[in-house]
């Protein structure tokens, strides 16, 4: 049984760097202060683009020290084809290019083809801006203006504060300002200045170490960078060791180290957050104020109680005029159905006139009668016998009783009369509560007392129904006394009494009852004297 070889790990950046130096023939600390030409994030970003090129090699089984041209080319398009942006192929390139030997008497990172190669993926995906937007600064300083003195503030907000104050009045990179170091500290009478200690990211070979200036604010002590630097130095004095180095930004959270770069960068972010949530906050109260001003004014005009009342009744309002215009269709259809069914059975049994001869009439009914379908059994009944029976027996024939019809299934015309209303839907005074119409009310009689009850009960004076006022009324009926717009059972004048036709002879006073519907021609000929506001008018031709 053979064992396999232990499989080598992965040679790191630094190795690589180191094992291309052995060629020189220097020494050990020549060729770590030859690795000290990358800065330590230059380093960094070389590492892991190097990991990214040993594991490639690694699946290829390529050696990756020693290497093609062709294989370098596929590297790189590789990185493009997973998505990888311009500069990221390029740290790629320069870390490849700081290890590797030379390829044709090039340098990886200068070889016209891998030059070629960066400047197609530099056209096909150009690079895109790090930031999309700037700092906002009536929202920061909308934030920290409302947070109070600095002697009260925690140090947590204090630390905020001042990074924010800093950045706004000397704008660095957040890695120059967690340089800071107040070794390099000096104030003046118009602010404070720091000197780096270390090199910036922009810094070259020849160049002075960098000086940041911060003014003061004599205007607002609140928002000074000054004022707020001495209050946090005298906050953090405790937490200051007797090391060299003496980092003016430490943590809030203990220990309170130092901040690195990162932590600067994440400080900054968190108060820009903080800032956009607090706009955020004050547009939505400021909504919220002007939708209560508003709420108050509603309220001022109408209570919320009566606006659901009038929801509520405006809804019953609705049903109920939809169903009383179907009833009165309904009933209308009806009394046309059984008036001509009548007429077409009175003219079947009336005997020839063979002398052509008309037969003598005294009185013609009238062309336009009244029917009040809101009328009780007990009004119907209570007319007088003698007049209807003259009337009637002066205008229909008699007729046997064989040639009674039978009643149509769907009623009769005096039925139709008589009961006047849809079963269920009983008849109720609004002044007594009783079962008997409102103008025929004997209980309260009087107008003044009737338009109290009205008022009390919110009842429109046209229709006597709540949900509306008169105005609003969609009812186009008057009053039948005196035409206004108003309701019969509230009108000063008095309706005048019909009385029978002096005229009529008193000798017809016999009832046909062999004639049917002559109960109907009677009652569409007599008119109720107190009728409601329920009753409709129908056209009937005798």
């Amino acid at each position: 049984r053979t064992v396999a070889p232990p499989k080598q790990s992965p040679i790191s950046w630094v190795e690589a760097v180191g094992k291309s130096h052995e060629t020189a023939n220097v020494s050990e600390e020549t060729r770590n202060v030859l690795l000290a030409a990358w800065r330590q994030n230059t380093s960094s970003a070389y590492a892991s683009a190097w990991s990214k090129w040993v594991s490639w090699c690694d699946q290829r089984k390529i050696n990756p020290l020693s290497t093609s041209i062709e294989s370098i080319l596929e590297f790189l398009t590789g990185q493009y084809k997973e998505g990888k942006a311009y500069r990221s192929i390029n740290v790629y390139r320069s870390a490849l290019s700081a290890v590797l030997p030379l390829i044709d008497s090039w340098k990886v990172g200068s070889h016209p083809l891998v030059s070629q190669l960066l400047r197609g993926i530099f056209n096909l995906r150009p690079p895109q801006p790090k930031y999309s937007h700037t700092w906002k600064v009536s929202q920061l300083l909308g934030y920290i203006k409302p947070l109070g003195p600095n002697e009260n503030l925690s140090l947590k907000n204090l630390s905020f504060k001042l990074v924010t104050l800093l950045g706004l009045t000397a704008p660095d990179r957040s890695s120059d300002l967690a340089k800071r170091d107040l070794r390099w500290r000096i104030f003046h009478p118009e602010g404070v200045s720091f000197s780096l200690s270390g090199l910036s990211k922009t810094s070259k070979p020849g160049d002075s170490p960098k000086t940041s200036f911060h003014a003061t604010f004599k205007e607002d002590k609140d928002l000074c960078p000054v004022e707020c630097l001495k209050f946090y130095e005298i906050k953090t004095k405790e937490f200051r060791s007797g090391d060299e180095h003496n980092k003016l930004f430490l943590s809030h959270i203990l220990p309170h180290n130092p901040l690195i770069n990162e932590a600067e960068g994440l400080l900054k972010e968190e108060i820009l957050e903080r800032g956009r949530l607090n706009t955020i906050n004050g547009l939505l109260e400021e909504k919220l104020r002007f939708v209560k001003e508003l709420d108050e004014k509603i309220i001022e005009i109408c209570e919320v109680v009566d606006i659901a009342n009038e929801i509520d009744e405006a809804e019953e309002l609705v049903s109920r005029v939809l169903d009383t215009q179907r009833h009165i269709f309904e009933k209308t259809q009806e009394v046309e159905e059984v008036y001509k069914e009548v007429q077409s059975k009175s003219s079947d049994n009336v005997p020839a006139n063979t002398t052509n001869e008309e037969p003598a009439v005294e009185q013609q009914p009238s062309e336009e009668t009244v029917l009040d379908t809101s009328a009780s059994t007990s009004n119907s009944q209570s007319v007088s016998p003698s007049q209807p029976e003259s009337t009637e027996s002066a205008v229909t024939p008699e007729k046997p009783k064989a040639a009674q019809p039978k009643p149509p299934p769907h009623g009769s015309a005096a039925a139709l009369v008589a009961n006047g209303q849809p079963s269920g839907n009983k008849i109720q005074c609004v002044y007594c509560s009783g079962h008997h119409f409102s103008a025929s009310c004997t209980t309260t009689n009087e107008v003044h007392v009737r338009l109290e009850i009205l008022k009390r009960d919110r009842r429109c004076f046209v229709c006597l129904k709540r949900g509306h006022r008169s105005n609003q009324c969609l009812n186009q009926r008057g009053c039948r006394r005196c035409n206004g717009r108003h309701h019969q059972s509230i009108c000063n004048q008095q309706i005048p009494t019909l009385k029978p036709d002096a005229h009529e002879p008193a000798a017809a006073t016999k009832r046909n009852e062999g004639v049917h519907g002559s109960q109907t021609l009677q009652q569409f000929q007599n008119r109720t004297e107190t009728p409601d506001s329920n009753a409709h008018t129908v056209h009937v031709q005798s």
